[in-house]
């Protein structure tokens, strides 16, 4: 990895280009690059869309422990996971939950990862940001903060999060990291609750000269509950938000495959950088490939990140589309953005079709064509 960065000369290039060379260099040596770190399921919200499910416990907080029968990684382990991520060349570090804040021990957490040189992303719903917590990143220079945020009014924002006083507790975790220029990116998860709060995320995110990220895509959760689908957009609606704000997506998506840098053939069922140059790891120690698909679920607990992430890329490199798979001869595979976890996700099965995400393919495919 040394002499590979060595040959990229920094001076005058754009952030997005720096991390496409190392996305790309790691991708193709198959070197783990990238880590999402799930440290609780706990949250202090209830939000309708999560993907996790969720009962309150008696200290307020969702996700209880108690679902999923599992105690979480103590410290002295997640440092042992650190460790070893920092041992095999891991430099990417998103630190998530749940609400990772919930945790007693997450300063202690942020600042173990940060001497051991990780680039640190912290993901919060921003509520549990107080004074003491805002100074302790600045002090501790953290990279960025990630900030879910569903609207700029109050009654939308807690129809979504479900707990009284959040948003006003959001909006001050926010104001904290940005008087003290902490980099901070609001993040939204557009659904049929906020939709028509978009531009004012939007907005707000422009004024506190914050980078803004926003998607639609919701999911059943993992227990296979389809309960977070009654708020997604539909195909028309989310097509419609991808132009009138994403007018060169697919533009730019069409030229990286015509560069050979995407298949155009999705032979095999894995194309994501998952088991590539990333992974996903769970409160309880489990390496899998993403967030959102639990497999192949080896343990850290019994085995070593290197020997892990081994048996990760083993897996994508050896996992075999079933008789459901229809992606490869496909006309819409260009404009569908479907993976195998949203096949688990919605049929148990991570080789079937998704009818949502072919009809998104099959509108955007309209667009296309009339634009």
């Amino acid at each position: 990895m040394e002499r590979e960065s060595a040959t990229l000369n920094i001076k005058g290039i754009g952030a997005d280009e720096f991390w496409d060379h190392f996305y790309k260099r790691t991708a193709k040596k198959k070197i783990l690059f990238k880590v999402s770190f799930e440290l609780t399921y706990q949250c202090n919200l209830c939000c309708q869309h999560c993907y996790i499910p969720r009962k309150p416990d008696n200290l307020g907080n969702y996700c209880s422990r108690s679902i999923h029968g599992a105690e979480e990684l103590s410290y002295s382990e997640v440092c042992s996971i650190l460790d070893q991520l920092a041992e095999i060349g891991c430099f990417h570090l998103n630190l998530t939950g749940g609400e990772p804040l919930t945790r007693p021990d997450i300063l202690k957490i942020l600042e173990y990862a940060k001497n051991k040189g990780f680039y640190i992303i912290l993901l919060s719903n921003g509520t549990l940001i107080t004074t003491e917590v805002a100074n302790y990143l600045k002090e501790l220079k953290i990279n960025q903060v990630d900030i879910s945020t569903y609207g700029m009014r109050k009654k939308i924002y807690e129809r979504v999060t479900q707990v009284p006083g959040s948003f006003d507790r959001c909006l001050q975790g926010i104001m904290l990291l940005h008087e003290r220029n902490i980099p901070i990116c609001i993040k939204m998860t557009v659904m049929n609750l906020n939709i028509k709060e978009f531009d004012e995320v939007k907005d707000f995110a422009k004024k506190l000269k914050a980078t803004f990220r926003w998607g639609y895509f919701i999911h059943p959760r993992i227990d296979g509950s389809r309960e977070p689908l009654f708020f997604r957009l539909s195909p028309k609606e989310g097509i419609e938000l991808e132009r009138k704000n994403r007018p060169n997506l697919f533009e730019e998506e069409r030229n990286r495959k015509e560069k050979g840098e995407v298949s155009l053939k999705r032979d095999g069922l894995f194309y994501c950088d998952a088991g590539r140059n990333s992974l996903a790891i769970t409160p309880y120690g489990k390496i899998n490939l993403c967030l959102e698909y639990h497999f192949p679920g080896y343990d850290l607990r019994k085995g070593g990140v290197s020997e892990g992430w081994k048996e990760l890329v083993n897996y994508v490199k050896s996992a075999k589309p079933g008789k459901n798979y229809q992606c490869k001869n496909c006309e819409l595979q260009e404009f569908c953005q479907w993976c195998p976890a949203e096949g688990w996700l919605n049929k148990g099965d991570r080789g079937a079709c998704v009818p949502y995400f072919r009809e998104l393919a099959r509108i955007r495919k309209e667009w296309m064509k009339k634009d």
